[in-house]
Order: C-alpha cells, then sequence, then structure tokens
C-alpha cells in the first residue's frame, strides 16, 4: 500500500518537539481507511501524552520517538503498513498504560483527598465555631453527644469519597490518564454535593422516613453513637459515585436532545 503523507516532527525548529505534523502528498486523491484511522490514533495518543508529561521529559521523547517511527512506518512510501503500525500502536499504548497508570493515580488520588480533606475541615471548623458560639447567641448549648456526631461522621464521609474516588480510578483506560476527572465534580462540587445528601439523609433518618442496618449498626443512631456516625458517613460518601455518574448521564441525555 502507497502512503498518502509526509510525517515530521512539529515544530521542525526545536529540541523538544511535541507534535507529529501529517501533510498529505501531491499525488494522494483519496485515503485508504487504515491510514486514516493510524492518524486518528496517533493524534489521539499525543494528546495523553502531552497531558501527563512536559515535552522536555526523558519518557515524552521516547515515546515520541516510537510514535513519530511507527506513523512513518504506515503512513510513508510505497510499502507503508498501516495495519502493522496500528498493531504496534497498541502495544504501545498499553505499555505506557502499564507503566504509568500507578503514578498518575496516585498523584490524583492524593490530590483529591487533599482537596477533600481541606474542605470537610473548614466545614467542621465551622461546625465547632457554630457550638461554640451557640449559647452567646441564645440557642440553647447542643448535647455532648451531637458534637460528638459531627467529630465522627465528617471523617467518615472523607473515606468514604474516598474510596469512591479509587473506584473510579481502578476503571479508567489508556485515553483516561491525562484527565481522569475531566466530566466529573470539582472535588469542592463533590464534597458540597455529599454535605448535601448527607443532611437530607440524616433528617430522613431522625423523622423515621426509613432505616438503614449497617451489620449491627443502625444509621439512625448516627449522633448517639460514634461508630454509627462514621458508617453512616462513609456510607454517604461511598454513595455518591454512583448518584453522580446518574446525574451525569441524564445531564449528558438532555444536552442531547435535539
Amino acid at each position: 500500500m502507497t502512503g498518502r503523507y509526509i510525517v515530521t516532527p512539529f515544530p521542525i525548529d526545536t529540541a523538544d518537539p511535541e507534535d507529529i505534523a501529517f501533510q498529505l502528498t501531491a499525488e494522494a486523491l483519496d485515503i485508504p481507511e487504515e491510514q486514516g484511522i493510524l492518524k486518528s490514533e496517533v493524534e489521539r495518543t499525543l494528546i495523553v501524552l502531552r497531558g501527563i508529561f512536559d515535552p522536555s521529559d526523558r519518557r515524552f521523547k521516547s515515546y515520541f520517538a516510537e510514535l513519530l517511527a511507527l506513523s512513518r512506518y504506515g503512513l510513508i512510501g510505497p510499502t507503508a503498513q498501516p495495519k502493522q503500525a496500528l498493531d504496534t500502536l497498541g502495544n504501545l499504548q498499553k505499555r505506557i498504560f502499564d507503566m504509568e497508570k500507578g503514578r498518575i493515580i496516585s498523584q490524583h488520588m492524593t490530590t483529591i483527598i487533599l482537596r477533600l480533606a481541606l474542605f470537610l475541615s473548614s466545614f467542621l471548623m465551622a461546625g465547632f465555631l457554630a457550638v461554640s458560639l451557640a449559647p452567646l447567641a441564645g440557642f440553647a448549648a447542643p448535647a455532648l453527644r451531637e458534637v460528638q456526631a459531627l467529630v465522627f461522621v465528617l471523617p467518615g464521609l472523607l473515606i468514604g469519597l474516598a474510596f469512591s474516588s479509587f473506584l473510579r480510578c481502578r476503571a479508567v483506560t489508556f485515553f483516561d490518564l491525562h484527565a481522569i476527572d475531566a466530566d466529573r465534580f470539582s472535588p469542592f462540587m463533590r464534597g458540597a454535593f455529599a454535605l448535601v445528601v448527607l443532611i437530607i439523609s440524616a433528617a430522613f433518618l431522625k423523622a423515621g422516613v426509613f432505616e438503614i442496618l449497617v451489620g449491627d449498626v443502625r444509621l439512625s443512631s448516627f449522633d448517639a453513637d460514634g461508630l454509627s456516625a462514621f458508617v453512616f458517613g462513609a456510607v454517604v460518601g461511598f454513595a455518591q459515585e454512583p448518584i453522580i455518574s446518574r446525574i451525569e448521564s441524564i445531564g449528558k441525555g438532555v444536552g442531547k436532545e435535539p
């Protein structure tokens, strides 16, 4: 098969090119399907690499050189081999994914946990401030058990949110590496949404609308028992992933309506 492209690194006049330029040859009247697919897949792969590496990084340079070589192999000259180049590209993507996913997921989870901890700690401090100032404002001083519930429920919520985020990370693919949560709520939005769900669930539990048992732990006792409060927070946090996924799927469906 004759290649239809001229393939060059871009920019040409730099020691650290970060893109590959694909230019059709003068003789190209049509583009074979395999060559079009190869070009598209190489471009998608480059987007991922630029998202996880700086162009001056040694690993980026190594992967970039392999991408450039297989692009030329599959798209240039009278003996272009796009099918074999696609197979090679698939192996390269798998190798990059296997080598880099642990580091990227670890960095992502660290960022998520720190931001959630900051948000929930701020809420916890605000809660303690409200408890301390309540008598000065003429309100009855909160009972010790209510303060205890606040102390235990928020760490449980943080752990539940972190665990649900980790489970999502386990399902990422190569093309998610550069933007694992690009289509998700930000950590602060996730924390705020979790607090809203927590407050609504707490109101329903105390009103007797429903009851949840986790083993021998009765979640409606969250304001009287530290373990119940912790488990209640963890359950609400863990439930955020399916709830948010459902909300986002509904939003995407509405956006597609004519």
